[in-house]
């Protein structure tokens, strides 16, 4: 969501860089995300198709190859 406070957003971003964690990514706020929390659902099993749920999971896999890089 950080497109709902740019600021606390970089100064996050600032924080992680000063500190050399790598950001897995940046979500947008969405509000079907708020929907499938009410529905006691993830986003990804609310809505697949949505590009929210395909961004979460890009970022996954994106976590999960560099880890398993790593190793």
């Amino acid at each position: 969501k950080y497109d709902l406070n740019p600021d606390m957003a970089s100064q996050i971003m600032n924080w992680c860089m000063d500190r050399g964690i790598p950001l897995a990514g940046k979500l947008l706020f969405d509000p079907q995300v708020v929907e499938a929390t009410v529905n006691c659902r993830s986003i990804t099993e609310w809505r697949p198709e949505s590009e929210i749920s395909r961004e979460i999971l890009k970022i996954w896999h994106e976590i999960y190859q560099s880890r398993s890089l790593s190793v």
